[in-house]
């Protein structure tokens, strides 16, 4: 039995500049624009809960928020981890379709994370980075793509159940 397995976060150093940034510019005027001096305890709990909640958000997305794929012999599981609700199966009896390909993210899906096409040809995506993902194109008619940084062997897990599941390999 082969098994694919991938974890991936959102740690591209530009997205880092990107969060870090916005994480300064929305605390940094805090410490300008407050009257450390004549500053209540109500105050001081809303700015700390401010400040708190900024880099909580930031540290999630940058260490915790990932996307875990694995293929097996029940089929292609995905999601963003630890979202609740957001972890899928698609069972090979459900798939009609199942490749490795490149994409555009901006293009096609409008950029990462979970996105859904301008185009409802193209369905739903889940990525994280890079421009290469499987799609699984499924007998309901929808379409999902998985985004990958390991082509060879997703490709590999893919050909390998879908032969063993009686389905063509694509």
């Amino acid at each position: 039995m082969r098994v694919f397995n991938e974890t991936q976060k959102f740690n591209q150093g530009w997205l880092r500049v990107v969060l870090i940034s916005v994480a300064g510019l929305t605390t940094l005027p805090i410490f300008f624009l407050v009257d450390w001096q004549g500053i209540g305890q109500t105050e001081l709990i809303i700015v700390g809960g401010a400040l708190a909640l900024t880099l909580g958000l930031l540290f999630f997305i940058m260490f915790i928020f990932r996307l875990e794929t694995r293929i097996d012999e029940k089929g292609i599981h995905y999601g963003f981890h630890p979202i609740p609700g957001k972890n899928n199966l698609q069972s090979w009896d459900a798939i009609t379709k199942a490749y490795v390909r490149n994409y555009s993210a901006i293009g096609e899906y409008g950029g990462w994370g979970y996105r859904v096409s301008f185009s409802k040809s193209k369905g739903k995506a889940y990525n994280v980075s890079g421009n290469v993902g499987i799609q699984l194109e499924l007998k309901n008619g929808k379409k999902v793509l998985i985004g990958t940084q390991q082509k060879d062997a997703a490709t590999s897990a893919i050909n390998y159940y879908l032969k063993t599941t009686g389905h063509e390999a694509n």
